[in-house]
């Protein structure tokens, strides 16, 4: 960083920072204010707070008390409800004691992913009260202190609310709450029936709940809206355009929730109740806490902030009475400054708890191009590192497989699309929001804007005149991708991020990452059957998925790159190579190793924090006021990013000590300096730049950041305005005790209710206080007052701290801006630093797990997969019997696996392809030796499952899984399936797998494990010279099988699945029947081998598999 830059930049910038002046004319506040205020006291001072559960009963202990000795008054948080004729109220006479809520009934689904709208549903039950004595109670409440009659709340009508609408707020499965609130006693001020759940509509009258009503938005009858006051006639305008969502309404220095959101709030958040409102808060402090919760939850969350003080409010409302012309309401002016949903919030550390995994928000647009061609684009932001990926797929089958890929890689949280273009009962909708990817379903409407591929082609020349990135040329003609891709866009800047995004954002081509000449193929079968990721069932709490087995990570980014790196594992022998002398080398030195993973460990998620600090050095349009100083929090974890960063380079370059002993040439240059011919950028050189422009003072115990004196001329100034101010206020206060007090040294100024309060003891109050001190506050022997001389140099020193809050922020942009154009070498630092942790992860669990760990070898001239004692290394947990097998060495590719019912065929099916994915990814393998030529993919066909959702039955299911190796295989990939052929009568069972058998020897030629109970394939088998007959041993002891889970050569005597049954315990004579039955099916019932083989062409035409 060159002083010339920093210079020129400040230079101009302080003509674009002149603050405008503030007037200094006070004008009182009017009772909208005042309510303001009122609602900060109770944070304060708060009235009865009350437990959840005893709270409840507390309040229907006194709600007859509280009636009758404080009537009901209407407050600003009140709503001026719809105040009923004396004609209708007549009619009506209901009384409000008869109408009980049961329950607050929530409705939610994660498998229709619809966005809930209201989360009380109101319950009218009958009520034997003595209505005389409830008629009186009432009267009292509508009468004020003087006896005049208050305004009336709306009373409901006398009909049962339809609580069976679904509700359009959040996506979780929420539980009935066991306290039973009766909101109509105990709280004065309730939810609006025309925002009530099945009365409310949206902006275009539909009902909420119907399949075309917009969920985001509320329709308000205009009389019922001219009735609230100004403050919640902005909160109900901000709501109606965002219903479902949950509004944080700043208020002061708090953010306010209510009704629907306050219950949320006080339920899942455990804030307390405003006494007798449906109403919350917390503090400005908390907001990224309970933000973070609520996203976590499935909900979206709107921030409203305040764009002016109360200050700012008087001297627009002066100035504009003035000139006649400008908003003159007096009540502080607000806007939404942030929409926060799950895919697009960027996370603190320890907020989400998924944390170290990806956000990941997906844009997804059809375009139908005859009946049995379809093209998908698709849009990724990764919303951690702003990495927006862009993805195409032509689909040409019913299933799906690449799409369901993409997914199961990705795995978003948060799905966009539109639902005229994938409606709700389109396939791939229904895959999203299924009980795998769970994904939260967010809609764009069908404008021609939100989804034009020119206007997205628009908005990134604006950012890039023409210099598009290559993965933006490369769809650059591709309409649907750049459709998807605006539909992002569009998105992205409905919830106010765009800008932030593109202003440092990264662009990638999907494809890139899982290309088949760079790595193994694991399809959405291979994932999901092998349990790549997550297991189906949980055991101990513990992840026993490949995945979970494999990481020992210590570093978020570690996390990531290790899960993309078992996601997909490399292909190429030279990179497989290489990768396998990192581990070996990181092995040999194992103390070194763990003393750089406990140094490293406590580093923070680089990836996120730069992300941050890029978006910091784009300039925010929004006007929000915060009470908290946002350029010195910002500075702060600047520089703890910075020191981290050096650490992380020291730590490196010290493991780098022992590069003179690795044989891996990679792993040399990662620990090796650019300078000397390596790939480690020096940050430290770069990084000490920015402490020339920035001291840190320590103030009250904690660190200042300024610039440096002479660095910006501006922020001097406005230091030396602060300090004129403060000198004006010492003088002030030696004058008063110069002239009243004697020049007592017990006076002085203290910062209690408010600032410069002068506090004098007690015997000198008596004596020689002026009239003009206004009290303020007290503490034993003493007394605090203030004057109107020092409200206005209060004043007039907040503008200046304002003045100088102004320009350290510009000079932290400016900071900010010049770390970002760095931002290749911060990155190539955190990638080595994140390729370093997964290498020492591999490297931990070789050394760690239990057995034989071996490196397996790989041959390129002959299509071969020898394992010998191998193990899964993901049932360490049990007492695993370790196998061998022989595909292409001794015996053949192609093997027929038998073996009896709990044998152990399906283990040992996924052990080979674990085992397989493990050497691709350069580690050891728990076996005593392994020897293959790269497999380009694995295919499976295991289990029997259905998809109820999208309308496929079990036979359906393995045919589809069946389809993709007969499409997609090649000689280098390997398949494994278990009992194809199961799902349907025996002999369309057996003549399907026989001819598959068929089609994957002659034509496919991949290594095959083809389990089956087929007793006419194994003899077919022996006829075919390609296939070897192998089975799980076995014998029988005793009338019992005693399995040996051993792998052997040769077929299996029978499948023993009468054991089976007997070992669950079914009746002994239906076991008895059962076997007689089998006894004579295996004699006497025989068919013709030409008949069977006939049938198995029919069969093969009718499903089209061949």
């Amino acid at each position: 960083m060159k002083q010339t830059t920093l210079q020129r930049f400040l230079t101009s910038s302080q003509k674009k920072n002149q603050p405008t002046g503030l007037n200094n004319t006070k004008v009182s506040n009017d009772n909208s204010l005042i309510e303001e205020k009122k609602i900060e006291i109770q944070y304060i001072k708060p009235a009865a707070s009350f437990q959840k559960e005893e709270g409840v009963k507390v309040i229907k202990e006194q709600v007859v008390e509280n009636v009758q000795e404080k009537p009901q008054q209407l407050s600003r948080l009140k709503r001026n409800s719809i105040v009923d004729s004396e004609d209708e109220q007549e009619k009506k006479e209901v009384d409000q004691n008869e109408l009980k809520i049961d329950k607050f009934t929530f409705v939610g689904s994660q498998e229709k992913n619809k966005e809930k709208k209201s989360l009380a549903v109101f319950i009218k039950q009958d009520n034997t009260k003595n209505n005389t004595k409830t008629s009186q109670k009432q009267k009292k409440s509508e009468c004020d202190k003087s006896g005049k009659p208050l305004k009336q709340s709306a009373k409901l009508e006398d009909e049962e609310i339809d609580y069976s609408q679904e509700n359009k707020q959040g996506n979780l499965d929420f539980r009935h709450p066991t306290d039973k609130i009766n909101v109509y006693e105990e709280f004065d001020d309730v939810t609006p029936k025309w925002a009530s759940i099945g009365l409310s509509r949206d902006k275009s009258g539909k009902l909420h709940g119907t399949s075309d009503a917009d969920p985001t938005t509320l329709l308000i009858p205009q009389s019922d809206f001219n009735k609230l006051t100004k403050c919640m006639q902005q909160y109900w305008k901000y709501k109606s355009e965002n219903f479902d969502k949950i509004i944080f309404f700043k208020l002061g220095k708090f953010y306010e929730l209510f009704y629907e959101d306050a219950y949320i709030g006080n339920k899942y958040l455990d804030l307390n109740w405003m006494g007798r409102k449906m109403h919350t808060g917390f503090p400005e402090k908390a907001v990224h806490k309970y933000k973070a919760l609520l996203l976590e939850y499935g909900y979206k969350v709107v921030i409203v902030d305040q764009t002016e003080t109360p200050e700012q409010m008087n001297q627009r409302v002066t100035q504009n009475k003035k000139t006649g012309q400008g908003n003159t309401d007096k009540i502080v002016q607000r806007q939404i400054s942030e929409i926060l949903t799950k895919g697009t919030y960027l996370y603190e550390e320890g907020e989400s708890q998924m944390n170290l995994d990806e956000k990941v928000l997906l844009v997804i647009r059809k375009k139908i191009i005859s009946n049995a061609i379809e093209e998908y684009g698709i849009a990724i932001l990764e919303r951690q590192t702003n990495t927006i990926s862009l993805a195409f797929i032509e689909n040409r089958d019913k299933n799906y497989e690449s799409l369901k890929t993409l997914l199961l890689h990705m795995r978003p949280v948060e799905t966009v699309i539109d639902q005229h273009n994938l409606p709700s009962h389109d396939p791939i909708t229904k895959m999203i929001g299924g009980s795998v990817i769970q994904s939260v379903i967010s809609h764009l409407t069908a404008s021609q804007d939100n989804w034009d591929e020119k206007k997205a082609l628009f908005r990134l020349e604006q950012y890039y005149q023409n210099e598009f990135p290559p993965a933006i040329k490369f769809y650059k003609n591709n309409q649907v991708v750049l459709q998807a891709l605006n539909g992002l866009f569009t998105y992205l800047n409905y919830i106010l991020i765009l800008d932030k995004v593109l202003g440092c954002a990264r662009f990638k081509i999907y494809n890139e990452v899982f290309s088949l000449q760079q790595c193994m193929i694991l399809d959405s079968q291979a994932i999901y059957h092998l349990e790549i990721l997550q297991t189906t069932n949980s055991v101990d709490k513990k992840d026993y998925s490949l995945f979970g087995v494999l990481n020992k990570t210590v570093t978020p980014g570690g996390h990531r790159l290790l899960r993309r790196w078992v996601c997909a594992p490399l292909y190429q022998v030279d990179q497989i190579r290489e990768r396998q002398a990192m581990v070996c080398d990181i092995s040999n030195f194992r103390k070194e190793r763990d003393l750089f993973r406990q140094s490293i460990k406590q580093f923070p998620d680089f990836e996120r924090r730069c992300s941050r600090i890029y978006e910091y050095s784009i300039k925010s349009e929004s006007k929000a006021v915060f009470y908290e100083n946002l350029s010195e929090q910002r500075l702060k974890e600047f520089k703890s990013l910075t020191s981290t960063l050096k650490l992380a380079q020291e730590e490196i370059t010290l493991f780098g000590q022992l590069q003179i002993n690795f044989k891996s040439e990679r792993l040399r240059k990662m620990m090796t300096f650019e300078a000397n011919g390596g790939l480690l950028p020096n940050v430290q050189e770069q990084l000490n730049e920015f402490e020339q422009y920035i001291i840190w003072e320590k103030e009250k115990d904690k660190e200042i950041p300024k610039p440096v004196p002479g660095v910006l001329d501006t922020y001097d100034q406005s230091i030396a305005g602060v300090q004129l101010v403060q000198q004006k206020l010492d003088n002030y206060l030696q004058q008063i005790k110069k002239i009243l007090f004697k020049n007592n040294g017990n006076i002085q100024f203290v910062h209690t209710k408010f600032r410069y309060e002068i506090e004098i003891p007690d015997e000198l109050v008596e004596k020689s206080k002026p009239e003009d001190f206004e009290f303020t506050s007290s503490r034993q022997g003493y007394k605090r007052y203030i004057t109107k001389e020092i409200k206005d140099m209060v004043t007039e020193l907040e503008q200046a701290e304002e003045l100088k809050k102004q320009q350290l922020n510009a000079f932290g942009n400016f900071i900010f801006k010049h770390f970002q154009s760095n931002q290749s070498v911060w990155d190539t630092l955190i990638k080595i630093l994140n390729e370093l942790d997964a290498l020492c992860s591999l490297s931990v669990f070789g050394d760690t797990s239990e057995g034989k760990m071996t490196m397996p070898t790989f041959n390129t001239e002959k299509t071969k997969l020898v394992i010998k004692e191998g193990k899964h290394p993901c049932l360490s947990n049990i007492n695993f019997v370790s196998n061998s097998i022989d595909m292409g060495e001794k015996l053949c590719k192609f093997q027929l696996l038998t073996g009896p019912n709990m044998g152990g065929k399906s283990t040992t099916l996924r052990m080979v392809c674990v085992l397989a994915i493990l050497a691709q990814l350069g580690c050891s393998v728990p076996c005593e030796e392994m020897e293959l030529s790269p497999i380009d993919r694995i295919f499976t066909r295991i289990g029997a499952k259905d998809y109820l959702m999208e309308g496929k039955s079990t036979f359906y299911v393995e045919l589809e899984e069946t389809l993709i190796p007969l499409k997609y295989g090649t000689k280098n990939s390997l398949f494994i399936t278990d009992e194809l052929g199961r799902g349907t009568s025996t002999y369309d069972g057996v003549a399907i797998a026989s001819a598959v058998m068929h089609y994957l020897i002659k034509t496919i030629q991949c290594r095959v494990l083809f389990a089956t109970h087929f007793r006419i394939l194994v003899e077919e088998a022996k006829l075919i010279s390609e296939v070897t007959n192998v089975h799980m041993a076995c014998y029988i002891q005793d009338g019992k099988v005693i399995f040996l889970y051993r792998l052997k050569e040769g077929a299996c005597e029978a499948s023993f699945g009468i054991n089976v049954a007997k070992v669950v315990g079914i009746e002994n004579s239906i076991i008895t029947r059962a076997e007689d039955m089998a006894n004579f099916f295996e004699n006497k019932v025989q068919k013709n081998t030409e008949q069977t083989l006939q049938k198995f062409n029919q069969i093969m035409k009718e499903y089209g598999i061949v």
